[in-house]
């Protein structure tokens, strides 16, 4: 299993070195590579998209929502134990 398992994990490393990515922006001067087939999508910046109405912004309104009832200490009750810090509320479960 340990001979497995470092294979995977030599075969990351050295592979990781070698791999290029270009994440096409159109008319981006800082991309040096040459680029031998155009690309037919660009990357376009998180701030240009607009959710309109609809059942994609009511779920991110309703995850919205129940992510300002969860309560910080409970959530981080393993973070402080296991770090020795003391607790400051119960552990969710689940």
């Amino acid at each position: 299993m340990k001979v497995y398992l470092l294979a995977i994990l030599y075969l990351v490393l050295c592979t990781d070195g070698y791999s290029q990515n270009i994440v096409p922006v159109k008319n981006d001067s800082k991309i040096k590579a040459e680029i031998s087939a155009e690309p037919k999508a660009y990357a376009f910046a998180s701030s240009q998209v607009k959710l309109l109405d609809g059942p994609f912004k009511k779920a991110m309104e309703l995850d919205a929502a129940y992510l300002l009832e969860i309560d910080p200490n409970r959530l981080l009750h393993r973070f402080h134990k296991f770090a020795g810090l003391p607790t400051k509320g119960e552990i969710y479960g689940g």
